[in-house]
This record gives C-alpha cells, sequence and structure tokens, in this order.
C-alpha cells in the first residue's frame, strides 16, 4: 500500500497566502473514505503547520483515525474534524437493526429515527473525545 502524499509545510503557508482561504485540508496521514480506524497521522506536521498558516486546519479522513488519534490531532493544531464516514456508518448500522427489529416498516420516521439518534450520539461521542467541551471559547490561529 502506498503512503499518503503529505502536505509541505512552506507550501501550505503560500497557498493561503496566495488565496486568502479561510481554512485549509491538510494531508496529514488520511485520505476520504476510509473504513478501518488505524490511520496513524503525522502529529508533527499537524503542529508545523498550524505554526505556518493564519487559518484553521481541516483534517479529512478522519474516521480512519482512532479516538486518541483524532485527540492528539486536535491537541496538535487540527481546528476542523470531519467524520462523515463514521457517522454514515452508525446512522446505516442503526437504520440496519430497526428494520432487522420491526415488522416491514411502510412509514420511513418508524425507522430513519434510529439513524438520527445514532448519529447524534456518535457526535456527542466524538465532541467528547475530541475535548470539545473543554476548547469552548478558546480561539487558534
Amino acid at each position: 500500500m502506498a503512503l499518503p502524499a503529505l502536505v509541505d509545510p512552506d507550501e501550505a503557508a503560500g497557498y493561503v497566502a496566495a488565496t486568502g482561504v479561510d481554512a485549509l485540508a491538510v494531508a496529514v496521514g488520511t485520505s476520504h473514505a476510509m473504513l478501518a480506524r488505524d490511520t496513524v497521522l503525522d502529529l508533527a506536521l499537524v503542529a508545523r503547520l498550524r505554526a505556518a498558516v493564519p487559518v484553521p486546519l481541516v483534517l479529512h479522513g478522519s474516521s480512519g483515525v482512532p479516538d486518541e488519534g483524532l485527540a492528539a490531532a486536535v491537541e496538535h493544531g487540527m481546528t476542523k474534524i470531519n467524520v462523515a464516514t463514521r457517522l454514515n456508518k452508525a446512522c446505516t448500522a442503526a437504520v440496519r437493526a430497526r428494520l432487522a427489529a420491526d415488522p416491514p416498516p411502510v412509514d420511513p420516521r418508524r425507522y430513519v429515527s434510529a439513524g438520527r439518534d445514532a448519529v447524534a450520539a456518535e457526535v456527542a461521542r466524538l465532541l467528547e473525545v475530541i475535548g470539545a467541551g473543554r476548547r469552548r471559547g478558546r480561539s487558534r490561529g
């Protein structure tokens, strides 16, 4: 398996200066739609990027990062963590379970709510993992 390309802090700083972007998605060891949660982030690179660019850093592909890796990424300067695949998996599993447990449903409100509730629970759990409540009001960058 080929290693993902990693962003160069100097190039990132140049890109931010040239474009005036409000946030920057950076390659630090992840890729989109990761299913296994075994990715190791380059945390030293995250810290160098945080020092090099004045805008919030965005992590795509974080569904492949274990919880402790997400917390460490935030501690090292990552600002926005995208977890769509993780939330999609939680939603789908809950809807499948509800469909399997109930008689054949006709009204989607009977089973879609299970997915909504599972997503809400996973979001709350992930916010706790990254310490969002402890960071509220603290600004970066």
